[in-house]
């Protein structure tokens, strides 16, 4: 078996552990965190599966090998939350900072179509992800941004701006449909303009960026969606077709509560609170999304 599948498996059952010893379940305060446990513990190295695999991107062996590794040393660092703990969590940041670089090398030489870009970002922008997380370690509030928000855009980093930006990237290299085109563009706009304009609605409380962020990243899972679902009777696999349809539920319904939540400032809805995305959006963002991608670009071949 691949060792990336390897460790993702047994990252999985540490994850299992992690919320049982925690008693940490999806309306619990640190559910945050062990989201963003489960991104470095078991989508990060099925994604760099899906890389590999699909996309044809080569990793060197030491990288794939220390993914666990470095993802463990970050758990202790996450779970700690003790300053002679913090440092642990720098291996992850250095995984990170490779293989950003080791996207950037590739993308040279790569055609510089919208597929090769897209899956360049997400590489990278999971190093925006890391150095948030690292930041939440060593208590740094970076804009003057309290802990909880730094976490949550360390998982904001690693799902929307890693991992979907991943599915974009592989579901359009394998069916260039004219609207997973689109889609690209739109979401690798909209992951840094998300976070530029919550920056921007924190110092300024003017939350137009903020909205038209979650404007593009809808629209752009609305297209991601449709292309998939206009290619999915040529699908040979029942398995692709009822797990391209759930991702399309999943996330259809994950970017509309996003989108709900950037538009408060003009239609309050007192539901819409931090702790009910971080239960419901989180939780659908960080597992169903996932592992539905997951099941798609695997499943995906040639012309499909």
């Amino acid at each position: 078996m691949n060792t990336l599948k390897i460790q993702a498996a047994l990252g999985f059952c540490v994850w299992i552990f992690l919320i049982f010893i925690n008693q940490s379940f999806y309306k619990s305060n640190d559910w945050h965190v062990r989201i963003i446990e489960l991104a470095s513990l078991v989508w990060l190295p099925l994604g760099i599966f899906i890389l590999e695999k699909k996309a044809y991107i080569h990793f060197p062996k030491w990288l794939k090998n220390s993914i666990l590794a470095c993802a463990l040393l970050l758990i202790l660092a996450l779970e700690k939350g003790e300053s002679y703990f913090n440092y642990l969590a720098l291996p992850y940041l250095f995984l990170t900072i490779f293989i950003a670089v080791n996207a950037i090398e590739n993308w040279i030489f790569l055609p510089k179509e919208i597929s090769n870009t897209t899956l360049t970002l997400a590489q990278v922008l999971l190093l925006v992800g890391s150095s948030w997380t690292i930041a939440h370690c060593f208590d740094f509030q970076p804009f003057g941004f309290d802990k909880e928000i730094v976490t949550l855009t360390g998982v904001h980093f690693h799902y929307t701006g890693f991992l979907l930006l991943t599915f974009a990237g592989v579901l359009t290299l394998y069916n260039e449909h004219f609207l997973s085109k689109i889609a690209c563009q739109l979401l690798m706009l909209s992951v840094p303009l998300t976070a530029i304009g919550i920056t921007t609605s924190h110092y300024t409380h003017y939350f137009l960026l903020e909205s038209i962020a979650a404007v593009c990243v809808t629209l752009g899972a609305v297209c991601l969606v449709f292309s998939q679902l206009f290619s999915i009777k040529k699908q040979t696999s029942k398995l692709a077709q009822i797990s391209s349809i759930l991702f399309s539920i999943t996330l259809l319904f994950s970017m509309s509560l996003a989108f709900l939540y950037a538009i408060r400032p003009w239609y309050s809805m007192d539901w819409l609170t931090i702790p009910y995305m971080k239960a419901i959006h989180g939780s659908c963002n960080g597992i169903l999304v996932p592992f539905f991608g997951m099941i798609i670009c695997l499943s995906r071949k040639r012309g499909f």
